[in-house]
Order: structure tokens, then sequence, then C-alpha cells
């Protein structure tokens, strides 16, 4: 089995694409609009997993489950996954990580 090196992963649901870094959602951007959400709750939260109808925690998010998150001050229930893709470079520079210091702006 190869092993999958890749860092960066999207997870979408129906209307949101969650960029997620080494676990650490790092953008989340409108799937109809393509906007980056720069002050979604989700953004600079741990991805713990992913959590089915009957509330069961899976270590690793599976299609059907709802993505879960985590901060320091809430957890983040998504709506069921669809889809986990590789993200496009040009996407990578919309990543809240470039800008671990001080102020994360909205992208356009």
């Amino acid at each position: 089995m190869k092993l999958d090196r890749r860092q960066n992963k999207m997870y979408l649901t129906r209307n949101t694409e969650y960029h997620v870094r080494n676990r650490e959602c790092v953008g989340v951007r409108n799937r109809q609009t393509g906007n980056w959400m720069g002050h979604h709750p989700a953004l600079r939260s741990c991805l713990l997993g992913g959590m089915d109808r009957k509330a069961k925690v899976f270590s690793l998010p599976i299609m059907g489950a709802r993505l879960v998150f985590a901060d320091q001050r809430r957890d983040i229930l998504t709506s069921p996954l669809e889809d986990v893709a590789r993200p496009e470079m040009p996407c990578v520079e919309n990543y809240t990580w470039r800008a671990r210091v001080g102020i994360i702006e909205a992208a356009a």
C-alpha cells in the first residue's frame, strides 16, 4: 500500500468546501459562489473526524458522516460529507496557515 503524503485535503459538503492541512481547517469556501469565508467558525479548528447519524464518532471522516471540528471555544458539525478531493494549487494561496501571525483577513 502506498503511503499518502499529501498534507492538504478538501472535504466537500453540500454547500461548503473545508480545506484541511494536517487536521487544521485552513480554508472554508462556499461551493456555489466560490467565495472564501474568512470568518467561518471552523477556520483554525482541528478536524477530529466524522460523526454518523447514531452519534458514532470516527477518527477519519467517511462519506455521509458529518465532519467534526473543535477548537478551544466550541465544536462545529457540518452537513454530511459528499466527497474528498485534492485541492488545486491556487487554493493554497488563500489558506489561513499562511497568516498564522497577526490578523486573518477574509479572502476575496
